[in-house]
């Protein structure tokens, strides 16, 4: 069976939990409006329970190239992969 066909398994009303039925999935969908106003202890209690999913941030350009690149991570840091 294939991954799609697992998450397919998952949902409910032909839906995901996370739009069909919020309160059972383990995804919890917040607009960055929203999520920058909740204080800490609120997010860390939410951690707690499910995954959180911000929507809407804002974000500016990065070029996917070298410069683009090192504005994420320095190039020049070992970066471990596992499993490989």
């Amino acid at each position: 069976m294939s991954f799609y066909n697992r998450a397919v398994d998952c949902y409910h009303d032909g839906r995901p939990r996370y739009l069909s039925d919020p309160s059972t999935s383990i995804l919890r969908v917040i607009p960055w409006e929203k999520f920058d106003q909740m204080p800490v202890h609120e997010v860390q209690a939410l951690l707690a329970q499910s995954h959180i999913v911000v929507t809407d941030h804002p974000t500016r350009a990065i070029s996917f190239d070298e410069d683009g690149l090192e504005k994420l991570r320095s190039l020049d840091l070992v970066t471990e992969i596992q499993g490989l």
